[in-house]
């Protein structure tokens, strides 16, 4: 292990030892010119990642069934894939639909704080591509905790930033009886 400056290290007095562990943090100071920040675009999002690149998730891992996903304010993600059946998704950044694909999010309940784009009026769905969201789980199940003491129960989509679903007009007559 290197104790800094090429030395090894060597514990000091009072290290613990037999199994205990013991960390020291030292917080560092920005410089005067501030801190280094991602680098977002206008639209006060990072560039947009693609959902099915590994690399792009913060342990360099699909999430997988029944994870819990989070995408923070300025993460700018989009949906590729059919996904495994998570847990939540927590969307405080933009999550938007590939219009290239037929794309499937799947979850027991999304919490939208931020943006979830399944089409806009100036960008609609095609008519070739589907976009869903499909919610699972048990009726009575609480999963969504948006602050506290508001509890909401599973298969549920919670807004409370944008949320935009637009598709190609029909071009065909739709009748009812």
């Amino acid at each position: 292990v290197d104790g800094g400056n090429g030395s090894p290290y060597t514990a000091g007095p009072g290290t613990p030892t037999g199994g205990q562990f013991r960390q020291t943090f030292t917080p560092r100071e920005c410089p005067k010119s501030g801190c280094p920040q991602p680098q977002v675009g206008a639209d006060g999002y990072l560039p947009q990642r693609r959902w099915s690149d590994a690399a792009s998730w913060p342990d360099g891992k699909l999430p997988v069934a029944m994870d819990n996903v989070v995408l923070p304010p300025t993460d700018n993600v989009l949906l590729d894939i059919v996904t495994p059946k998570l847990h939540w998704v927590d969307i405080q950044g933009k999550l938007e639909f590939d219009r290239a694909l037929n794309t499937t999010l799947n979850a027991h309940s999304l919490k939208v704080w931020g943006k979830l784009e399944m089409g806009t009026v100036e960008n609609p769905m095609p008519k070739a591509n589907k976009a869903e969201i499909v919610l699972w789980g048990a009726e009575q199940a609480i999963t969504v905790i948006m602050v506290e003491g508001l509890f909401l129960v599973n298969k549920v989509i919670a807004v409370l930033g944008e949320f935009s679903a637009v598709g190609t007009p029909r071009t065909s007559k739709a009748w009812t009886r």
